[in-house]
């Protein structure tokens, strides 16, 4: 796994995933004070809604199961974004364990991880 893995199309938000940063001598409490401070960070309905679009458009039928992701438009239709865990398959395959931070807060020893 990559350190540090953009989750936003701006890149402010980023996935700090845990195996090579405590491997790379990461401090879970600068790791937390960087979890507090991206605390209260939300999207839009509207910017969600975008992105899903495009997916769909460049990705979403073609490299995905058509019926997972029609079933995920349905479920946005009817209840609008929300946060999700993932699949117990996708777990199983992939053991994810990682903190999603603001880039500009995220520091290792004192200096900016970034």
């Amino acid at each position: 796994d990559p350190l540090v893995e953009p989750v936003s199309v701006d890149g402010a938000l980023v996935r700090v995933n845990l195996r090579p940063y405590v491997w790379g001598g990461g401090s879970l409490d600068e790791l937390f004070a960087a979890m507090k401070k991206t605390m209260g960070v939300e999207g839009s309905d509207e910017s969600f809604y975008t992105l899903w679009g495009w997916f769909k458009e460049l990705y979403g039928f073609n490299r995905f199961n058509v019926e997972d992701v029609r079933r995920i438009d349905e479920e946005l239709k009817a209840v609008g974004p929300r946060p999700k865990h993932h699949s117990e398959r996708y777990r199983e395959a992939y053991y994810p364990a990682y903190r999603v931070v603001k880039r500009s807060s995220l520091v290792m020893g004192g200096d900016s991880l970034i």
